[in-house]
């Protein structure tokens, strides 16, 4: 293509470059056509102003000659190392003129222009010009010296010796250093915002603790959460697949959340503790990676889950609750640790980003944000109409805008369609399906939040956005006291003339609330980093 167009565009080249001369080197399919072509031109401007020298092997003498080189790949690179002029142009793309400007998208596709723009006779014409006509011998001479130094840097042959020495290294590394294969169990794939942020924040740590560290996580969605994540995961109820990567892996992490408990199904409570029990059984490592445990009410049961994790090799918890809560059932202490939650760890979407995705959903940002975030639980209704009461307040005496935030779709769009309707003022509900990354950083714009969903209060602690949290369940209660925010109170005991006291306080010293969380959030995150040290310890320890 190129040559073809350099073939073309001859003639308006001659007229502005007197003394004109063009090489062309190469065969192939059309160079018999491309030779007749080159012949009618050089009769037309009645000289040999085009030579065609077909296949030739010697191109680095050819390109000794020229001011200037037309080409890429390899034969580019040759005339970059004669220290040439070189506009980087083929039939895959065209880049231009080679400067220091063009080095990283030159380097991106190999020189060979590959995804680049079309080359174009104008932009061919145009560059060849500026080459000739525009630059002075200084500027060639020092655009090819240039074109020089990044062949000694880049692809000399001392270079590529020490690229080829580092490719060696790492082989011989990966095949001589220890691989680590884990399988990560939790409440993944059920559209719970809250366990997919725990999923991708554990991933994310242990892959940080080097390549040789291979993750499978069981999911309720495996396909989604391969193409959503890019994270490798088996079905959850696939027996056979999930008994296959456990007998294949090193390790099982029964991974954050409130696993161990029974307050919604004694189902739930077997399914964890009959996966720990397989991996036990295989002889594989056991690590409860920062659980928050209960709570466990039935005898039998608590009498299973001492059995089953005693078991374990290793117990991380996020909470002191879980810990006392564990050794109340006669689980060894001295396998448990308290850690913390490994959504501390985890950063969200910029701000630019998160008001682009309010933008998307018609959420108008004509006054600060208060951000809503409740879920369905045991005799709401009296709850629902008090904390509607409670939106409206904020509306009318704060001037801000109610925005519900779902943590679990549907069912907490649900429950906020029904606060909405109780409400007299606007109020917005968000409906998309965002990750965890895009709901932390929608949070990260609020005034400040209130929330019945614990890791709403932790994205909004890690954002540095007050809250005030409302209790449906022990854990909640634990973190409002960690970070010192304040506590709407039980559901039951909803009072909301004492919640506008908070919200009042917040109001007036917000700067001192964001310093806490500030304080807390950071030590927090130092705890759950402790999660993957106790792994990695676990791992390289010999059995």
């Amino acid at each position: 293509m190129v040559a073809r167009q350099l073939i073309e565009i001859t003639p308006k080249l001659a007229e502005k470059i007197p003394g004109l001369r063009i090489i062309i080197v190469g065969g192939g399919d059309v160079f018999d056509e491309l030779l007749e072509k080159s012949k009618g031109v050089n009769k037309k401007l009645g000289r040999e102003c085009i030579t065609m020298t077909g296949a030739r092997t010697d191109i680095n003498e050819l390109v000794s000659v020229a001011d200037v080189f037309v080409g890429v790949s390899r034969a580019a690179l040759e005339a970059m190392a004669a220290g040439k002029t070189v506009i980087v142009a083929g039939n895959e793309g065209y880049i231009g003129l080679f400067g220091e400007d063009k080095l990283a998208m030159a380097q991106e596709n190999n020189f060979c222009c590959r995804g680049c723009e079309m080359s174009e006779e104008d932009k061919l014409y145009r560059d060849t010009v500026y080459a000739f006509c525009n630059m002075t011998p200084e500027e060639r001479e020092k655009a090819g010296a240039y074109g020089r130094e990044v062949i000694f840097r880049y692809y000399s042959v001392t270079r590529m010796a020490q690229d080829s020495v580092k490719a060696y290294d790492a082989a011989w590394k990966e095949s001589h250093e220890k691989q680590y294969h884990v399988v990560m169990s939790g409440y993944y794939g059920f559209n719970n915002t809250g366990d997919e942020a725990i999923m991708l924040s554990m991933h994310k740590n242990i892959q940080e603790l080097g390549d040789n560290y291979h993750i499978t996580v069981l999911s309720n969605k495996p396909v989604e959460t391969r193409e959503k994540y890019g994270i490798e995961a088996v079905y959850r109820f696939g027996v056979r697949d999930v008994l296959c990567a456990i007998h294949q892996s090193d390790a099982l992490l029964s991974g954050g959340g409130s696993l161990l408990q029974d307050s919604t199904s004694t189902r739930s409570l077997m399914y964890y503790l009959s996966i720990t029990a397989a991996a036990k059984f295989m002889r594989k490592k056991v690590m409860l990676y920062a659980n928050g445990i209960g709570p466990v009410s039935g005898k039998r049961n608590r009498r299973l889950v001492k059995q089953v994790v005693n078991k374990a090799d290793l117990i991380t918890l996020r909470e002191e609750n879980s810990y006392e809560e564990l050794l109340s059932m006669g689980v060894n202490p001295k396998k448990c640790f308290v850690t913390a939650d490994p959504v501390f760890t985890m950063d969200g979407i910029a701000k630019e980003d998160a008001y682009r995705l309010l933008d998307k959903e018609g959420i108008p940002q004509d006054k600060p944000l208060v951000v809503v975030s409740v879920r369905n639980w045991r005799d709401m209704d009296k709850f629902i109409s008090r904390f509607a009461k409670l939106c409206d307040t904020i509306v009318e005496k704060y001037n801000r805008n109610i925005v519900f935030l779902a943590m679990q779709m549907p069912n907490d769009i649900t429950i906020s369609e029904k606060v909405q309707k109780k409400m007299e003022q606007p109020a917005y509900i968000l409906r998309g399906s965002y990750t965890p990354s895009e709901v932390m950083g929608i949070i990260s714009t609020a005034d400040f939040i209130l929330s019945m969903r614990l890791h709403t209060l932790i994205f909004a602690a890690r954002q540095h956005v007050p809250l005030v949290g409302f209790v449906y369940d022990p854990k909640i209660e634990y973190y409002l006291e960690k970070l010192e925010m304040p506590s709407g109170g039980d559901l039951k005991s909803f009072d909301m003339d004492h919640t506008l006291g908070l919200i009042d306080d917040i109001m007036k010293n917000k700067q001192a609330y964001v310093a806490k969380l500030e304080e807390k959030a950071k030590h927090l995150n130092q705890m759950a980093h402790r999660n993957e040290k106790y792994l990695m310890r676990l791992l390289e320890k010999r059995k």
